[in-house]
């Protein structure tokens, strides 16, 4: 039978009304997001002097093939005054930290205290010889003995004088400390070559020294030796994978690259360089495999040196149940997430995120904790279709949110979301004066008056944060993606354009 032109055409509009009317019943969620997300969603946004330097930022050469998203929000009234491609979800790198941070200080509270539980399980003779095991219960706290918070640089010192204040002038036994399997300290979106480097070390339930350590090699020929560890880190052993080259080879040097497993404590070195005819050193910092082992060793190395002899005995059973013998708590959630967020320290985040599983429900594990994040803004009206979190501390390149979702959430972290009249922006970096934003706006008249969190990957550059620093009245999110310059450009384009916008919110809010 031949269809008349007018049959293909009623044909097609049924197919395509047809398809469209299955796809609505599959597509409920996607639906109720887009309510949501037009529930805080301006009227349009006129042409002002503010909007005008978001159009000349989108304007410029240097973004002609990249993602730029731009959310600039009057935090009261979730009114977007300035915006460019805001609902387009783009990779934040370490803005994802603020995400983080402000969700568990909102389910957990700015006191909130990570908690690590030391335990004898044993018996104690007349002569304060206690045998059997220490433990250590693991609580994810990242700051035991960080070099970040002074305070915490005694957990073995606070132990040692637990057991002598019982008594116990030598144990014989083990010490064992109960924590994460690896796997679940490590986010399953990183790439695996990160996690040998510092920035990659694992969010464990037990955490200790910042989980790294300063790894020194020297190289002579085509012979490389590992030198030394500070600290200490049992097991560590080198792979030699370098590929040596002639210098007339034509082939350039790329450095020398350091790789490991996530459960290995072999140290792979790979990378093109020329022979090295005279001895050479080079070092690098790293991640600590192994937090516990490492713990272990240091705790049995303390106790020797300071007045409780430890002989570590396998075998050693006891059917006594154990007895708590210590709890050390850690600096409050606040102040471990504004040392996070000045520092962009991804093992912290990761734990700060890790937290809010293992408080709710004893489970360390990132997935919960990112389903809860969600649940949490979507219960104070913000919906989390623009929200694509497979991290905590923005290192994974899976991450993806939208400028305005983020400058949503900043918004409302500052004003209801968090609770109790948190200041969100209290512990968020000051550009122009500390932390990874201490460059932006310096020694202009801006310095020190935005809080904000930069986030920086390959050929990703990003800006999150709340203005002015003192009774904040707006939420601004640049998010710039494979942009046509180097990271020194893109953030002098960025400085520019706030340098043009800020006078005009100073205007707005007068």
């Amino acid at each position: 039978m031949m269809m008349t032109k007018n049959n293909i055409i009623y044909a097609a509009l049924f197919l395509m009304f047809g398809a469209i009317n299955v796809s609505a019943q599959n597509s409920s969620d996607f639906v109720e997001d887009i309510r949501a997300e037009e529930s805080v969603m301006s009227a349009p946004i006129e042409e002002t002097a503010s909007q005008k330097a978001s159009d000349r930022f989108q304007a410029d050469p240097i973004m002609r093939y990249a993602s730029l998203g731009i959310s600039v929000m009057d935090i009261n009234t979730l009114h977007e005054v300035s915006a460019c491609n805001s609902t387009i979800a783009d990779i934040p790198a370490s803005t994802m930290k603020t995400v983080t941070c402000a969700s568990a200080i909102g389910i957990l509270g700015p006191e909130y205290r990570f908690s690590t539980y030391v335990k004898l399980q044993g018996n104690k003779n007349s002569d304060g010889v206690f045998t059997g095991k220490i433990i250590v219960e693991g609580g994810g706290d990242p700051t035991l003995d960080s070099k970040h918070f002074e305070r915490e640089q005694g957990f073995c010192e606070n132990i040692t004088g637990a057991l002598k204040a019982q008594g116990i002038k030598s144990v014989v036994g083990k010490i064992e400390v109960i924590t994460s399997p690896a796997v679940d300290a490590y986010s399953a979106n990183w790439p695996l070559d990160d996690i040998v480097w510092d920035y990659g070390a694992g969010a464990f339930l037990f955490n200790y020294a910042d989980n790294c350590f300063t790894m020194s090699f020297s190289m002579e020929g085509d012979m490389v030796t590992l030198t030394k560890c500070r600290p200490e880190i049992p097991g560590v052993t080198l792979r030699n994978e370098i590929t040596y080259i002639s210098p007339k080879s034509g082939v350039p040097v790329s450095g020398i690259e350091a790789y490991r497993d996530i459960n290995s404590n072999e140290i792979v070195l790979t990378g093109f360089t020329q022979l090295k005819s005279k001895k050479t050193t080079s070092g690098y910092t790293l991640s600590i495999p192994n937090p516990a082992e490492y713990f272990k060793k240091a705790l049995a190395s303390y106790l020797n040196a300071n007045g409780v002899k430890f002989v570590e005995k396998e075998g050693v059973t006891t059917s006594d149940a154990a007895t708590e013998l210590t709890v050390y708590y850690s600096p409050t959630l606040s102040d471990i997430a504004q040392s996070a967020l000045e520092r962009s320290d991804n093992m912290f985040t990761e734990c700060i995120l890790r937290a809010i599983g293992y408080k709710r429900y004893n489970v360390w594990s990132e997935k919960v904790s990112i389903r809860d994040v969600k649940k949490f803004w979507e219960a104070r009206g913000l919906s989390s279709g623009a929200l694509f979190m497979n991290d905590g501390s923005g290192l994974s390149r899976r991450n993806k949110i939208s400028a305005r979702f983020l400058a949503t959430l900043l918004s409302k972290a500052q004003t209801t979301g968090l609770g109790a009249d948190f200041d969100y922006a209290s512990i968020l970096p000051v550009a122009g004066v500390n932390g990874t934003v201490k460059p932006l706006l310096q020694d202009t008249q801006y310095q020190g008056s935005f809080a904000v969190k930069s986030g920086s990957m390959g050929e990703v550059l990003c800006y999150a944060g709340l203005y002015p620093v003192e009774n904040p009245k707006y939420a601004i999110v640049i998010l710039t993606n494979n942009f046509s310059t180097n990271y020194r450009g893109m953030r002098k384009r960025i400085q520019d354009f706030l340098l043009e916008l800020l006078p005009t919110l100073d205007v707005n809010s007068k």
